[in-house]
């Protein structure tokens, strides 16, 4: 899976986001707050990964069991497909 073009992070006060951007226009109604894992998987995302890739770069910068990084990358997922970020 790969993030669809368009979406890019940007910083608001000390929060990073997901926005979308398409010519001149900003759609805010998908805007996607992220902690640091979600954005450390969010820019995995702009290359073709697996979820257990995604895991394995879970598990390589943080302190957790395979199981809570499966966990957090399946859910972190359902989110980005919820709001049609993938393609």
């Amino acid at each position: 899976m790969k993030l669809k073009n368009g979406f890019t992070a940007v910083s608001i006060g000390k929060d990073r986001f997901i926005i979308e951007v398409g010519g001149s226009t900003v759609d805010l109604r998908s805007a996607m707050l992220l902690n640091p894992s979600a954005e450390l998987l969010f820019t995995a995302l702009f290359e073709e990964r697996s979820e257990k890739e995604l895991a394995d770069i879970l598990l390589s910068s943080y302190d957790v069991d395979a199981d809570t990084a499966r966990r957090d990358v399946s859910a972190f997922i359902q989110k980005l497909k919820e709001r049609d970020m993938l393609d």
